[in-house]
């Protein structure tokens, strides 16, 4: 079952005066800058009797499998790992760029840390937490896919904050 969380920028209708999401956490990407979807595409080339994995916009990245797909599996685990252990320790995360190969979607927690982070650009942690009448500490895990856990009235109250609205598809 997959789950798609997206936190949407209004936007006009033209037939009346209320907004319309346009921005989402989900499984494709937009030609927009913003992370609306979060999937990165790998390369996967035959080497011997393995078949070796890598992700040109995610240079560290590179893994193998003894079958496509078993390859594709290491790939989707090694993505999804590295992106959280950057995101935990700061690292500037590349969007995705490469639209060539096989793509490999981001775990939904690390896209929605992913989207916390760009959503609150140059404004402090500490800022923002206020704006949601939260402590420091309480925002700061949300951006870090390995402690974020939030219920949907915290994803509500963030969207909100934002002037956005939330939409969540199963």
């Amino acid at each position: 079952m997959r789950s798609d969380t997206e936190l949407m920028e209004p936007q006009k209708n033209p037939h009346t005066e209320h907004t319309k999401a346009q921005r989402t956490v989900s499984v494709k990407r937009t030609t927009s800058t913003a992370r609306k979807l979060m999937v990165y595409n790998c390369k996967i080339e035959k080497e011997g009797n393995m078949f070796v994995v890598r992700f040109p916009d995610m240079p560290n990245i590179q893994t193998f499998g003894y079958t496509k797909e078993e390859a594709l599996a290491m790939a989707k685990e090694a993505l999804d790992g590295c992106l959280e252990a950057d995101i935990s320790h700061g690292n500037e995360i590349p969007p995705p760029v490469y639209a060539k190969g096989c793509p490999i979607s981001v775990a939904s927690h690390i896209a929605l840390s992913l989207q916390l982070r760009e959503l609150r650009g140059n404004q402090s942690q500490t800022n923002i937490a206020q704006k949601l009448g939260m402590s420091y500490q309480a925002y700061q895990r949300l951006e870090n896919p390995r402690k974020a856990n939030p219920t949907v009235k915290t994803l509500e109250k963030i969207a909100h904050a934002y002037g956005r609205e939330l939409s969540i598809s199963l």
